[in-house]
């Protein structure tokens, strides 16, 4: 948390002001990529 305040502080400092900082928890994550002929009829 502490290194979320220190970047939030440093962003404050920032001229453009489109930058965010989100925290996202742990989490596991799968993926599935097809490469040919009607791909979203081959995802199993």
């Amino acid at each position: 948390m502490d290194d979320l305040i220190k970047a939030d502080e440093k962003l404050k400092k920032l001229t453009d002001r489109n930058a965010r900082i989100v925290y996202l928890p742990p989490s596991d994550v799968a993926a599935y990529q097809y490469e040919g002929d009607a791909p979203e009829m081959n995802v199993n």
